[in-house]
């Protein structure tokens, strides 16, 4: 009987360790699945942050848009469809105002880089014409003097001849 009983606990001692052995392979696992849970959770919450930052930003620039543009809001908080349609409106009224203004500006460089031309034109136009007259003046004046001259030698030779 003390050998069953020695036997009966061996098999109890073995039924045991196997048992442990389960226990911390199933502690193991648990503790690797809680370390799972719990990351995923942390990203679940950093996630739900954004969510909620990024709700809060196009509510405030749905608001700060219908300000600017003299419009109600009208859209709830929570209607975040409604809210980008809006803001992506606006976006696409502000580029085309921008294209506009952005052509007027280039319109508006072309006439003042035109009339900068027609202005520097002109100054050359009065510079060569200046110059003509100036070349044409001097060009009388040479004229003038040699016909002086030649008046003047005539009047020495008369001179010369009434005293002979």
């Amino acid at each position: 009987m003390t050998e069953k009983r020695a036997q009966h606990l061996l098999d109890l001692n073995s039924r045991l360790a196997k048992a442990q052995a389960r226990y911390e392979l199933a502690h193991a696992e648990s503790l690797k699945w809680e370390v799972a849970v719990a990351e995923n959770k942390d990203i679940v919450t950093q996630q739900e942050l954004e969510d909620t930052q990024i709700r809060d930003c196009v509510w405030n620039l749905y608001n700060q848009m219908c300000y600017r543009k003299g419009v109600s809001a009208e859209a709830k908080r929570d209607d975040l469809e409604e809210q980008l349609q809006m803001v992506k409106r606006t976006i696409v009224e502000l580029g085309k105002i921008v294209k506009m203004a952005k052509r007027r500006a280039r319109r508006e460089l072309k006439a003042i880089q035109k009339s900068e031309y027609q202005k520097k034109v002109k100054k050359v136009i009065r510079a060569k014409s200046y110059m003509s007259r100036m070349s044409a003046l001097s060009t009388v004046s040479r004229s003038r003097t040699k016909s002086m001259r030649s008046i003047a030698s005539t009047w020495d030779t008369r001179s010369m001849i009434s005293t002979i």
